[in-house]
């Protein structure tokens, strides 16, 4: 727990009783606190509506007071909105690692098919070339017969 000022003297009350009660060291007045902040977990006197520390609402008053003095932002709402930056953030890096995947899936994808391509058309002038030694060799063989035949 936190310490606080006495509301009658000023003075700094260091610690509370097991039942939440601080009592004043310098004119004895027995202070009750009211609870610990939901958001920080700073205990507050009974006389505070707005946690000090992160300025969280403790009662219908505080959340009354700061939202028509504007000014101070909830400290669950400003955690909410820095985890939703975050988030954000994390999301958007997650996103481009993703979109550099599929890039490079791609980009691999299309390289395979390029190599795929340039090996069908070197099977391809492979064959062509052997068709073409086949019909020279035929038509070779038939001149030589036709030739042979005609003596």
């Amino acid at each position: 727990m936190t310490d606080f000022a006495c509301p009658k003297c000023g003075q700094t009350i260091p610690e509370a009783s097991a039942e939440g009660i601080r009592v004043c060291t310098h004119c004895g007045a027995q202070l009750e606190t009211a609870s610990e902040c939901p958001a920080c977990g700073r205990a507050n006197p009974a006389w505070e509506h707005v946690c000090p520390d992160c300025g969280e609402p403790l009662t219908l008053f505080g959340t009354l007071e700061s939202r028509y003095r504007g000014a101070v932002q909830p400290y669950r709402l400003r955690q909410s909105r820095l985890r939703a930056r975050a988030l954000k953030q994390t999301e958007v890096s997650l996103s481009e690692e993703r979109f550099a995947r599929f890039e490079e899936v791609d980009r691999r994808r299309l390289e395979a098919q390029k190599a795929e391509e340039r090996l069908r058309e070197k099977r391809d002038r492979i064959t062509l070339r052997i068709v073409g030694i086949a019909s020279a060799l035929l038509l070779l063989a038939l001149l030589t017969v036709g030739i042979w035949m005609a003596r």
